[in-house]
C-alpha cells in the first residue's frame, strides 16, 4: 500500500516593505502611546502632539526608494492626524478670528510645527504609487495592506473632515481630508472600475 507524501505549506515571504513598515511603525506606535495614550492637555500637548506627527510622516517621505513603503508608512501616521486638538498654527489662526470679533486681544502660541506637511506628504505618497496598484499588478499583501490603510484613513477622519470642510475650516488649508486621500488611494488600486469592484473606500472589506 503506498502512502500519500506529506504535503507542507509553503508559506510566501511577507514583502519587504511590509516588514520595515511593520518595525517602523511598532516603534513609533509605542512612543505615542507612551506619550499621548493618557488625558491630554491642550495647552500641554498641543505643539508636541502635532510635532511627532509630522515627524512621523517626514520619516515616512524619506523612503522614496520605496514607494510601497513610504504610503503605508503615511497612512498609518496620518490617521494620528485625527486627533482631540487642532494643530497650532489652525489653533492660533481660530482663536484670532474669535478674538477679533469680540475685540479680545490674542498673543498666539509659538510653534515651528507645520501641520501643512501632512497633508502634503500624504498625497505625494499616494502619487508616487505606480499607477496600477490593482491585486494582479503589485503583490497581493501589499495590495491587501494598502486597502487596510485607506480603511483607516476613512474611518478615522471625523474631526479632520469638521475642520477641513465644517462651518469654521480651521483646516481649510489641507484643501482636502483623510476621507478625500482614502478615496485617491482607491483609484489607484482599481484603475479600471468594474462592476465586481469597490467603488468608494466604504465599500471596501
Amino acid at each position: 500500500m503506498s502512502v500519500a507524501p506529506h504535503l507542507s505549506i509553503v508559506k510566501l515571504p511577507y514583502h519587504p516593505s511590509l516588514v520595515k513598515a511593520d518595525a517602523f511603525l511598532a516603534v513609533f506606535n509605542e512612543k505615542f502611546e507612551k506619550k499621548f495614550g493618557g488625558e491630554l492637555t491642550a495647552s500641554k500637548h498641543r505643539t508636541p502632539y502635532w510635532d511627532m506627527v509630522v515627524s512621523g510622516m517626514q520619516k515616512a517621505q524619506a523612503c522614496r526608494s520605496c514607494p510601497f513603503l513610504a504610503c503605508i508608512v503615511a497612512c498609518e501616521v496620518a490617521k494620528r492626524a485625527n486627533g482631540p486638538m487642532l494643530p497650532p498654527q489652525a489653533y492660533n489662526m481660530m482663536m484670532q478670528q474669535v478674538c477679533g470679533q469680540t475685540g479680545i486681544g490674542y498673543k498666539g502660541t509659538e510653534s515651528k510645527v507645520d501641520d501643512s506637511l501632512v497633508p502634503k506628504i500624504l498625497e505625494e505618497t499616494i502619487r508616487n504609487l505606480p499607477d496600477d496598484c490593482s491585486p494582479l499588478a503589485i503583490p497581493g499583501d501589499v495590495h491587501r495592506r494598502l486597502e487596510h490603510c485607506l480603511k483607516e484613513l476613512g474611518e478615522n477622519n471625523d474631526r479632520i473632515c469638521d475642520a477641513v470642510y465644517g462651518k469654521g475650516k480651521e483646516l481649510g488649508y489641507w484643501k482636502k481630508d483623510l476621507r478625500d486621500f482614502a478615496e485617491d488611494i482607491l483609484k489607484k488600486l482599481y484603475p479600471i472600475p468594474k462592476e465586481d469592484q469597490p467603488n468608494s473606500w466604504m465599500n471596501v472589506e
